[in-house]
């Protein structure tokens, strides 16, 4: 995209009314000419744009001390949709994502290539049309894809992304699921948006760490879950959900039943040893993680003197909404890339 083209500064201030309507709902093309620093003009062009195009509509009107009353501007959550998929070790997970961030419909697939990587990418691509068909083709921007660093490296999440690109006729995002979990982090938790120095620790099927800092990722480890914390083995061979639950049958619902204070105690020393590494006390515990019951948090808080640990806002549904806001970020909300051209703006 080129910025100095009068297309693409439309294209730009678009987004950047999405994501205020986003963020606070009820504004109005005032209020919003006002925060974005837009003239009335422009507001008003892209606002009756956005309008017609369903994606926002007027919802009352709103208290004015004196003078006309403004209206109130929302988006409208079901008025456009993507697709998101989570391609993990375990399992992968494939979704219908609303633009307001809802998960419409979900399926969980075992990630299984006992038969061949063809046959698992065809039960994938069903999937995504089974979700899709609830609503109609063109409402569906787009998709999400975020896959284990395992999968990018050996190129099978390429490969489904090529599949899913030729079968569904729709842009793929593919991105590693750390990445795509702290996007999703940032639209849903006010700790994120204030930029805040933190850890963000994406404990999953791997166990890997990334640094939050200044509004943006300054680094994603995978090594860290490498660190050495028996002579047996490292971090993830100990304490990865892959590894506690030791199967591929294990249900979601048991995985913190088998967390012990071994594991727990193993990653708090992990944790510390970041800690003084990066000098952040704060860490963030996303991924499947982010399921984490209380028991197991206030462990590692005990063992963690000084630092802050929180479970990720993204709840259950973590590892989907990581993929939905890939794709919801490329499509509509453009916040990575605002956030690279915020001083120009």
């Amino acid at each position: 995209m080129k910025l100095s083209q009068p297309n693409s500064a439309r294209i730009i201030n678009t987004a950047r009314v999405l994501s205020s309507l986003r963020k606070t709902g009820g504004l109005s093309k005032a209020d919003l000419a006002r925060t974005l620093e837009l003239n009335k003009v422009s507001t008003g062009e892209i606002v009756d744009s956005l309008l017609e195009r369903g994606l926002v509509k007027e919802a009352g009107k709103l208290d004015s001390v004196n003078g006309r009353k403004a209206t109130a501007l929302e988006l409208v959550g079901d008025s456009a949709f993507v697709l998101s998929v989570h391609f993990g070790l375990r399992f992968t997970e494939t979704a219908l994502c609303s633009l307001d961030g809802n998960i419409v419909k979900m399926e969980r697939l075992p990630s299984d290539f006992s038969e061949s990587e063809e046959a698992f990418f065809a039960l994938v691509i069903k999937s995504c049309l089974r979700n899709a068909k609830l609503v109609k083709d063109e409402q569906i921007a787009g998709v999400g894809l975020s896959s284990d660093i395992d999968f990018i490296n050996d190129g099978k999440a390429e490969s489904l992304k090529k599949a899913l690109e030729q079968f569904l006729k729709k842009e793929v995002v593919l991105e590693e699921t750390s990445i795509a979990l702290i996007a999703a982090e940032k639209a849903e938790n006010e700790r994120m948006r204030d930029k805040e120095n933190l850890l963000y620790l994406n404990w999953g099927d791997t166990v890997e760490l990334s640094i939050y800092s200044k509004g943006s990722v300054a680094g994603t480890s995978a090594e860290f879950g490498h660190i050495m914390v028996s002579n047996k083995g490292d971090l993830e061979s100990f304490c990865s959900i892959y590894a506690v639950c030791g199967s591929h049958e294990a249900h979601f619902k048991d995985i913190w039943d088998k967390v012990g204070t071994e594991q727990l105690s193993m990653m708090a020393k992990a944790l510390r040893t970041a800690s003084k590494v990066t000098g952040s006390s704060s860490v963030i515990i996303g991924g499947e993680g982010a399921t984490i019951e209380e028991r197991c948090l206030q462990e590692l808080r005990d063992a963690c003197p000084g630092m802050k640990i929180e479970a990720s806002v993204l709840g259950e549904k973590a590892l989907l909404r990581g993929a939905s806001e890939l794709a919801l970020d490329r499509f509509f909300f453009m916040g990575s890339l605002l956030d690279g051209v915020k001083d120009w703006i």
